[in-house]
């Protein structure tokens, strides 16, 4: 398969994935009469579970997010390096 086009095979695959566990996690949601998997969580456990898996998914999705936009930085670095280092041949 052609690298530009991998990105789609990789969103493709992530919303057939994510449709397969939400599949498998609403019918237990729903079982237990949440909402959410933080109010299963506290029903379950406690308040101070739901706040550290709360504390720890917003850290998680922060430092994803950041760890993403360093990526494309680097490659758009790594691109203008490649063009500049062809236009001087």
């Amino acid at each position: 398969m052609s690298t530009g086009l991998r990105f789609v095979q990789f969103y493709f695959g992530t919303a057939d994935r994510d449709g397969d566990s939400f599949g498998d996690a609403v019918p237990i949601f729903h079982r237990a009469k949440v909402y959410t998997a933080y109010e299963y969580l506290e029903q379950r456990f406690d308040a101070k579970t739901r706040s550290l898996v709360t504390m720890v998914f917003l850290i998680e999705r922060g430092l994803s997010a950041g760890n993403r936009a360093g990526g494309a930085g680097d490659r758009a670095i790594r691109d203008s390096q490649v063009c500049r280092s062809r236009s001087l041949r």
